[in-house]
């Protein structure tokens, strides 16, 4: 409705938002101004949408001012400010590709409309046109490997989401991950069509032998590319005992009992994060075991507490060092004489250590 005081020839229709393509199954806001309108003078804007060709109305859209309340879902933020906001969702059944006339008018109104060329273009899944995939992944390499994907999609690069990679051995899919075209998260260049993915050492973590590498381009319509496939080899090497440091000669107490800090320095080809356990075995002088025996130490950083003993509180001094710790204990009804601690660790994919040995003995106050 346009309200009779209002002089149709001070006003103009102007674009704020106006795809210059649109693709088939897509929501599009869109915005025009009405310039020289007192705010509530106009209650919509109506667009119709023409085939350039034939000039037949495909569909009609009604744009509002009334932020996003009379109308909710039409997307205008600001009510009563001259803009006037609608959504069109293209229908996947319009098969493209084609050209389109967008016409904006005030209802009831002589003012003048306008026109703006869109073109409706069909709709492709994203395409990997190239796949650059080390055949290895050495254990405890230096630097950086990278997994480069290059991507072409018919509505530009923009439209490209990430594409997604998953690692599978006899058939079972053991990991994941997502490679980006944004600059971040591993990738080199932002908008370059090529999503990357950077690995280090430590990406072997958990993983080892031959995986299918499995490849698909995802695009913002949520539309996939055919699966592009690789093989890489991870190794992946056990890990080490460093150095274990603790006393070799500790006082039997003549009464309570007495403790002393035992450690073992852990260091693994693909990063702490590879270390499963690190177990200490504890045979004592009459060749007899505990039968808590082996004992799990910790790099949790939780300080010596014998009523938490169950929940990790094992004498840690820091946690995240690469540093396992436990506290040994002795009471004054223990044997005399020499205590043998084994060490070993395992990593995530069963890698063990050879178990190495210490001697602490245990003599009379």
């Amino acid at each position: 409705m346009v309200i009779d005081s209002l002089d149709p020839t001070d006003l103009e229709l102007v674009s704020k938002s106006v795809p210059a393509v649109i693709n088939p199954g897509r929501s599009y806001v869109l915005a025009v101004a009405v310039n020289g309108a007192s705010a509530g003078d106009i209650a919509s804007v109506s667009l119709d949408i023409l085939s350039e060709t034939t000039l037949a109305k495909v569909m009609s859209v009604n744009l509002y001012d009334d932020g996003d309340k009379a109308h909710p879902g039409n997307g205008d933020v600001i009510a009563f400010d001259g803009v006037y906001t609608g959504r069109l969702l293209w229908p996947s059944a319009y098969v493209g590709p084609g050209n389109l006339i967008f016409e904006f008018s005030v209802p009831g109104g002589s003012v003048l409309p306008l026109k703006l060329p869109v073109q409706s273009l069909d709709v492709h899944p994203p395409e990997i046109t190239s796949l650059v995939c080390p055949d290895v992944l050495p254990s405890g390499f230096s630097g950086f490997k990278t997994i480069a994907v290059s991507v072409a999609d018919s509505t530009g690069l923009n439209d490209i989401l990430c594409v997604l990679m998953s690692g599978f051995q006899n058939g079972v899919n053991l990991f994941s991950d997502t490679l980006y075209d944004n600059g971040a998260d591993g990738d080199l260049t932002a908008g370059d069509g090529i999503c990357t993915l950077q690995m280090d050492s430590t990406y072997a973590a958990g993983k080892q032998g031959e995986y299918d590498l499995r490849f698909h381009a995802l695009d913002k319509a949520g539309l996939s590319s055919a699966m592009v496939s690789k093989k890489m080899v991870i190794n992946n090497s056990a890990p080490a005992i460093v150095k274990v440091t603790m006393a070799q000669q500790v006082d039997r107490p003549a009464s309570g009992t007495v403790t002393f800090l035992i450690e073992a320095q852990v260091s693994d080809p693909q990063g702490g994060r590879d270390i499963k356990w690190v177990r200490l075995s504890w045979k004592k002088p009459d060749n007899s075991y505990p039968s808590a025996s082996p004992y799990q130490m910790y790099d949790n950083g939780l300080a010596f507490d014998l009523s938490k003993w169950d929940y990790g509180y094992r004498g840690d001094v820091a946690a995240n060092d690469g540093v396992y710790s436990i506290r040994g204990v002795f009471d004054s009804g223990n044997l005399l004489g020499e205590y043998t601690l084994g060490f070993q660790a395992e990593d995530l994919v069963g890698n063990r250590t050879t178990e190495i040995f210490y001697k602490v003995t245990l003599i009379d106050d």
